[in-house]
């Protein structure tokens, strides 16, 4: 009998040790928020910077006019997160969207890994729900991407 409480305590031991170094090799850092967010970084200079200023000021006069804040960002990799996550942590992490309207879209691109995201704050979800964000990806995006259009995918 107390051969058997020794091992379930050993077992249990060795369990917490495990998961408590999976989590903390599984920690991963959000970058830094900028003091001030454009409605578009672009980390990997994917487009030139005739085109940053264009989806730029798109995008600044959407969030105008319409309060909904559209945020793009464009990054190399996502530090081994799974995409939507990783959108999902910077969005809140950075507080797109207006605060108490929770209206923030984000469009995360990670280029290296040929992932793509649209995350959305609870206030436009029943607007951009998933179903239409997958499509608006399968069907508009990734058809320009696959052409090395990058530019016109996010415009569209």
């Amino acid at each position: 009998m107390i051969n058997l409480v020794y091992k379930i305590i050993r077992f249990v031991i060795l369990a917490t040790f495990i998961l408590m170094s999976y989590l903390g090799f599984s920690q991963y850092k959000i970058p830094k928020k900028p003091s001030f967010i454009p409605p578009i970084i672009d980390s990997t200079n994917t487009l030139n910077a005739n085109q940053k200023q264009f989806l730029f000021e798109k995008l600044k006069n959407y969030s105008d006019t319409t309060s909904t804040e559209v945020f793009v960002m464009i990054v190399s990799k996502t530090q081994n997160q799974e995409i939507k996550k990783y959108a999902t942590d910077i969005a809140h992490e950075w507080k797109i969207g207006q605060k108490g309207s929770d209206n923030g879209i984000i469009l995360l691109i990670a280029v290296d890994e040929r992932t793509i995201t649209i995350q959305t704050g609870y206030g436009v979800e029943h607007l951009l729900t998933d179903a239409l964000s997958r499509r608006i990806i399968e069907q508009v995006i990734k058809p320009e991407f696959k052409t090395g259009n990058y530019f016109q995918g996010i415009d569209e």
